[in-house]
């Protein structure tokens, strides 16, 4: 013989839940009716407990404001606690420094009188024409023009004679011009040494250069 049943807290939380749904239904709507007898409602109501998912009061609805257990309802945001943030902001790459590769250093391209050129005039006057442009500062104290100092004991002389001149550049035709104060001396061999000391206006040295011509009668 079996022995009968006892209300458990299951069912009894499945009797206030269709007690509640017959007392709160509108007119007209069916009441709320389960789809397991109440016998085989045990379990599904021991659920309903242990989940916290029943129904707390009965005979009322519950307020919005009121928390139900089981819910899931999280605090809003407070429109006070929102702060703006600033644009991002889009920030250019530092461009590399253009680097122009530097040319080749000025160099003589040509003289008058030409290189080992013989019976100059001794009125003659220099011309240099250089590859590059120069930085006309660096000429001064870099310009050396001299005779032979060979000669001058070839022929007895105490001393060697000097050659006063006066220095002009043309940056247009990159030219250095030198004018001699008196004629040259006779049959003498003159040099024009242009130093180490001139730049081109990149700044690099110009190539050591030495200009060697000889000188006639007249």
């Amino acid at each position: 013989m079996a022995l009968p049943r006892t209300e458990s807290d299951g069912d009894r939380t499945v009797r206030r839940a269709e007690s509640f749904w017959r007392s709160s239904g509108r007119a007209g709507e069916k009441p709320l009716r389960f789809r397991h007898p109440l016998n085989r409602r045990g379990d599904l109501g021991d659920r309903w407990a242990a989940q916290g998912q029943g129904v707390r009061s009965f005979g009322r609805r519950p307020h919005r404001h009121r928390a139900v257990v089981g819910s899931d309802r999280r605090p809003s945001a407070s429109a006070a606690g929102i702060q703006l943030g600033k644009a991002p902001t889009e920030t250019a790459p530092e461009g590399e420094p253009i680097r122009v590769p530097m040319g080749p250093p000025p160099e003589v391209v040509f003289s008058a009188p030409t290189q080992d050129e013989t019976d100059v005039a001794l009125t003659t006057s220099v011309r240099i024409q250089f590859s590059r442009d120069i930085d006309q500062a660096t000429l001064k104290g870099q310009i050396r023009v001299q005779y032979l100092d060979a000669q001058t004991v070839e022929r007895g002389e105490p001393a060697t004679p000097s050659a006063q001149f006066t220095a002009q550049y043309n940056a247009a035709n990159r030219v250095l011009e030198l004018k001699f104060a008196k004629p040259l001396e006779r049959f003498r061999t003159v040099n024009v040494d242009l130093l180490d000391g001139i730049l081109g206006t990149d700044k690099q040295p110009l190539k050591p250069f030495t200009l060697t011509f000889a000188l006639g009668g007249s």
